[in-house]
């Protein structure tokens, strides 16, 4: 085994002769986990486009929660809004969205990741999800984007006047 703590005797050091806890106690900071090239590893912020999503998700979010109390699969209180179509251009897209329980969104979840085939994808079978990969015509398409964003205009309109 390594030399002890010079501090305590710990028979495990860590840094400059410390063992971890006297290490912390002595430098009082966290040790900094780097990334390649040993440079401090810094998280991707959000930019400023995705925070204003993000608060209108919010508000969006919540007044759908009030608007439909219930799990749409066990009929118990609803906690979660799971996107059906996911999340990138239908973040905001309220007639994409499925109130579910917790439990009842960590099995669709589950679901969806558990199968590599959409054919065999229970929760896309069973219409809990809508498949991202689905090869539509070029005018079903638009027309149904373009329904959906009038839909979507409508519950904003009629439920945030």
């Amino acid at each position: 085994m390594g030399k002890p703590c010079t501090r305590c005797g710990f028979p495990k050091r860590f840094s400059k002769g410390l063992c971890l806890n006297c290490w912390r106690i002595t430098y009082g900071k966290p040790i900094k986990k780097t990334g390649i090239n040993n440079k401090p590893y810094k998280i991707p912020q959000r930019s400023a486009k995705k925070i204003k999503e993000d608060k209108v998700y919010k508000v969006l979010r919540l007044i759908f929660l009030a608007l439909y109390p219930r799990c749409e699969r066990c009929r118990c209180t609803a906690t979660d809004v799971h996107h059906m179509k996911g999340r990138g251009m239908y973040y905001l897209m309220v007639c994409t969205w499925l109130q579910l329980c917790r439990r009842c969104h960590n099995y669709i979840t589950a679901a969806e990741a558990s199968t590599e085939s959409e054919d065999d994808n229970i929760a896309i079978v069973q219409g809990w999800s809508i498949s991202k990969h689905k090869k539509e015509d070029l005018e079903t398409a638009i027309d149904n984007a373009a329904v959906a964003r009038e839909q979507h205009k409508l519950w904003i309109k009629k439920h945030t006047a």
